[in-house]
C-alpha cells in the first residue's frame, strides 16, 4: 500500500531539517502528539482546538469528571491536562510515595508537578482499561478506527451502535457550535438545508 510513498524515521530533535518539506505539505508527519505538534509548528499551523469531553458525550464515561486547580488535586486519580497534551493522562497518587510509579508514569507526575498550582486539569476516577480504540471521524462519518493499546487481539472492543450514537451525538454538538457562530440571517437557510 505504500511501496511508492518514500518514508523516512526522523527523530524529534531532528525534525527542523524537515520544515521547508512540512510548510510546502511535502510530508505528511506521522508519530507521538509531541512529534505531530513539532512538526505542525514547524509548518505554521497552529493546533486545533481542544475537544476533550464535551458535555454531550459525558455519560458514555461511566466514571465522574471534574476539572479542579493542579495545585488541589489530592490522593489517587486519573489526572489530564485541560490543554491539548501538555502531558499525557496517567494515574498518580500525589499523596502517594512516586517512587511507586509504574515506568512510564513519573514523566507525566513530573510535568503534571511542574504546572502552576492554578492551571486547571481534569481528574476522574481511575478505571481499568481491558482495550483502547481510536476511531477517525470525519463530518460525522466514522472513516477509520484502530486499537491504540497493546493488550491482546483478543480484546473487547466498544459496541459499533453505542460509538455511532456518540459520533451522531459529537456531530450535533458540532453543527449545533457552528450555526450559533454565523450571523442571525443564516440561521433560517441552514436549519431548512440540514433538516
Amino acid at each position: 500500500m505504500t511501496a511508492d510513498v518514500p518514508i523516512a524515521s526522523v527523530r524529534l530533535e531532528a525534525l527542523g531539517d524537515y520544515a521547508v518539506a512540512l510548510r510546502e505539505g511535502a510530508t505528511v508527519p506521522v508519530g507521538t502528539v509531541e512529534f505531530v505538534r513539532k512538526a505542525m509548528s514547524l509548518a505554521r499551523i497552529a493546533d486545533p482546538p481542544n475537544m476533550t469531553y464535551p458535555d454531550c458525550l459525558l455519560p458514555y464515561l461511566y466514571r465522574r469528571v471534574a476539572r479542579r486547580r493542579a495545585g488541589s488535586v489530592l490522593g489517587r486519580w486519573f489526572v489530564k491536562p485541560v490543554e491539548t497534551k501538555v502531558f499525557t493522562g496517567a494515574v498518580f497518587d500525589t499523596l502517594g510515595n512516586p517512587d511507586d510509579l509504574s515506568f512510564y508514569d513519573p514523566a507525566q507526575y513530573n510535568a503534571f508537578l511542574s504546572l502552576s498550582p492554578e492551571i486547571e486539569v481534569r481528574i476522574g476516577e481511575p478505571v481499568t482499561w481491558r482495550s483502547e480504540v481510536r476511531y477517525y471521524v470525519i463530518d460525522g462519518e466514522i472513516r477509520g478506527e484502530g486499537r491504540y493499546d497493546d493488550g491482546p487481539d483478543d480484546a473487547p472492543v466498544p459496541d459499533g451502535q453505542t460509538v455511532s450514537e456518540m459520533v451522531s451525538l459529537a456531530d450535533l454538538l458540532r453543527f449545533r457550535e457552528l450555526r450559533n457562530a454565523l450571523p442571525k440571517h443564516r440561521e433560517s437557510s441552514i436549519r431548512r438545508n440540514t433538516i
